[in-house]
């Protein structure tokens, strides 16, 4: 049962308008805890800048001796809405993480709406179980610190939406289904996106082909697969991986080389998390439980080496001040 357009346009609107409530309440840098303070945060800031730089973002210099950033979903450096999110809240991007949950509260919460609409349930019933869906405590709880864990979340009731359709309706539905799944690759952790094809997609579609109101019954009972097979193939370039044999894959220029900001092979680990530490001290209203945060990662990562022109990049500083 296809969800009348009105009924839709209405709950996307609800779930927006709970989502901009959710941003404007919660405290500036809400999300920035555990996982999105030390990891996910300096590796977007810096897709964000070769982005900005006008390069394609295939290689961390900041990291180890140098890691893989496009390679690497936890970057997020395909990922739509990292670009979106990370473009709005410029220049010190404190919020970027806060706008990116509101954002697939609402993504997730409309999915959901549009997937019990295609079940036949009632405007109501599929309002309630969107809500619930959107503001679990598992979505909320990880909204706090593990951007890939929600992100991915959000994109499950489309991948399930474009299933049903298909199951009644044209097979063109399967490739919405395998964008979904894409964005979910392009967004989550290797270890999470996997399991949405054993544990959801896959049997969820076998099952539903021997529904009796299944009118492509063969075609269901591939959907899953179908679907997760597209999804990866329009994220095969993950597999697209850059070695350089420890080496920044470009020169920096001679400006940036004399200012001492480009790292040399073997120093980086300590640099890369301090971009985390100086967009964060930027904050000055962040509360202290996030500060709290700050000052305790700050305190475990180890001093940094000296950059190319001899100065060191510590962030005891921003120990000190956040």
């Amino acid at each position: 049962m296809r969800p009348r357009t009105p009924t839709s346009l209405g709950a996307a609107t609800f779930f927006t308008a709970l989502a901009m409530l959710v941003y404007v309440l919660l405290f500036p840098g809400f999300a920035l805890l555990w996982d999105n303070i030390g990891q996910n945060l300096p590796a977007l800031l810096e897709v964000h800048r070769q982005m900005r730089e006008g390069q394609l973002p295939l290689w961390n210099p900041y990291m180890w001796s140098g890691a893989p950033l496009l390679a690497d979903p936890q970057s997020q450096a395909l990922y739509p809405f990292a670009w979106l999110v990370f473009t709005l809240t410029g220049p010190d991007h404190v919020r970027a993480f806060d706008l990116q949950y509101a954002i697939h509260l609402a993504l997730g919460g409309t999915f959901f709406f549009l997937y019990l609409g295609s079940l036949g349930t009632t405007a109501a019933g599929a309002l309630l179980g969107a809500v619930v869906y959107a503001l679990n405590p598992t979505s909320c709880g990880s909204g706090t610190g593990f951007t890939n864990w929600y992100t991915t979340f959000a994109w499950i009731p489309l991948i399930l939406y474009g299933i049903e359709r298909a199951r009644t309706g044209s097979a063109r539905w399967l490739g919405l289904s395998g964008a979904a799944f894409a964005m979910q690759l392009f967004c989550g952790l290797p270890s999470s996106s996997p399991r949405t094809p054993h544990c959801f997609v896959v049997p969820y579609a076998a099952a539903r082909a021997t529904d009796s109101a299944t009118t492509h019954r063969a075609r269901t009972a591939v959907a899953g697969a179908a679907s997760v097979a597209c999804g990866a193939a329009l994220a095969a370039v993950l597999a697209f991986r850059r070695t350089t044999c420890g080496r920044p894959p470009s020169a920096p220029s001679p400006r940036r080389a004399a200012s001492g900001r480009y790292p040399s092979p073997g120093e980086g680990s300590p640099r890369w998390r301090s971009r985390a530490y100086a967009a964060c001290r930027r904050s000055r209203r962040t509360p202290s439980r996030t500060s709290a945060s700050c000052r305790a990662s700050s305190l475990s990562s180890p001093s940094p080496g000296p950059t190319r022109s001899g100065s060191s990049s510590a962030p005891r500083a921003f120990s000190a001040s956040c």
